[in-house]
């Protein structure tokens, strides 16, 4: 989307193709036999598409294929059993699809009237708030390429992740070097 520019409309029609049949979770997730002790999904990345039944966004793969959450829970319990602990890669920053994230050039040119902290607000927090409630106890978030994110929202997010998973490391390209 980012290499190619392609506008929202057109890539949200391209999200359509997209077959995630082949890319079943079990797999990676139900046996120590590949000798993960972790199993990390990328449940949002810079295009801005959740993998999981996101009620804070209607851009998700349970709105395009509503049998993907069964497969993916059912894979994450078994996992459980044998040890593994999810965790999530989630773009925090870089939102292509969203006129208020980073990153989305060529759609919104004007960096001067994105609002970050609405984004940050209606978008993120929410979505964070249902990977850390929905699914069980999560090992490890990695929030990534942080960009134009500020101290103070950095922080806001390490203490929502440890407010409701106290356990859950964070970790991520500069999320912590403040």
């Amino acid at each position: 989307m980012n290499r190619a520019k392609i506008p929202v409309a057109e890539y949200e029609q391209l999200t359509k193709q997209f077959n995630p049949v082949s890319s079943t979770p079990k797999s990676g997730c139900s046996s120590k036999e590949r000798r993960h002790e972790i199993h990390r999904d990328h449940v949002q990345h810079h295009d801005g598409f959740a993998m999981y039944g996101s009620k804070a966004s209607k851009y998700n793969i349970v709105q395009r294929y509503f049998f993907w959450t069964r497969p993916a829970e059912r894979a994450c319990g078994r996992g459980r059993k044998a040890g593994i602990k999810l965790c999530f890669y989630y773009s925090q920053t870089q939102d292509w699809h969203e006129p208020d994230g980073v990153g989305n050039t060529w759609d919104w040119p004007d960096d001067s009237k994105k609002n970050f902290a609405r984004y940050l607000g209606e978008k993120v927090k929410p979505q964070v708030r249902e990977l850390l409630t929905n699914y069980g106890p999560i090992g490890l978030i990695w929030f990534d390429t942080p960009r134009n994110i500020t101290q103070e929202q950095s922080q806001e997010l390490v203490d929502l992740v440890h407010q409701l998973q106290p356990d859950c490391l964070v970790s991520g390209e500069w999320v912590t070097a403040w």
